[in-house]
């Protein structure tokens, strides 16, 4: 009866390990907007479902621009997102986690003066233009082929471990320095 129930219980934990990623992509976003006000998303996702924190509707991941309800100003996105786009949103913070899927981010035109993502090494674009970054750190982001970071406050760039870089605009920027 014991090793019957030790060998249940060790399948259900291996179902358990390889069912669920092993890395689960995360997105938390602030904006200024109050609650009950709507914000305009365009989400891809095709190895599964998006799930939110801080919104009424059910996401729509495919890739089609949609509105959502704020019930909270800080919101959060669970699942394989490939394309992200944010823009005109007035976001004042963006964190991408484990952005192991993520191809293409479009964060342009809102008050984003924070900006981290990590672990995006699929990231092809990324257009985070007209915010009010100070610092911008693509180092990890070694498939990087098209970058407008322009009309921020960013000091420094170093793109130098973006190989495919066919595309980058930084100006409008108070940049110093700039490695390619």
């Amino acid at each position: 009866m014991e090793t019957k129930l030790r060998n249940r219980l060790l399948s259900v934990a291996l179902l358990l390990l390889f069912a669920l990623p092993a890395s689960a992509q995360s997105i938390t976003f602030t904006t200024t907007k109050n609650v009950g006000e709507k914000i305009t998303l365009t989400i891809k996702a095709t190895n599964g479902p998006v799930t939110a924190t801080g919104l009424t509707e059910k996401i729509v991941a495919d890739a089609s621009e949609q509105t959502y309800t704020l019930t909270s100003q800080t919101i959060t996105l669970d699942g394989p997102i490939e394309v992200f786009k944010c823009d005109h949103n007035k976001l004042t913070n963006l964190d991408i986690a484990k952005g192991a899927d993520m191809v293409r981010l479009e964060c342009q035109d809102n008050n984003l003066t924070s900006f981290t993502f990590a672990n995006c090494p699929k990231l092809e674009v990324l257009w985070c233009f007209n915010n009010k970054l100070s610092a911008l750190d693509v180092s990890d982001c070694l498939n990087l082929k098209d970058l407008l970071c322009s009309g921020n406050n960013i000091t420094s760039l170093d793109v130098s471990k973006c190989l495919g870089l066919k595309k980058i605009s930084c100006e409008s920027n108070k940049i110093t320095t700039l490695d390619v």
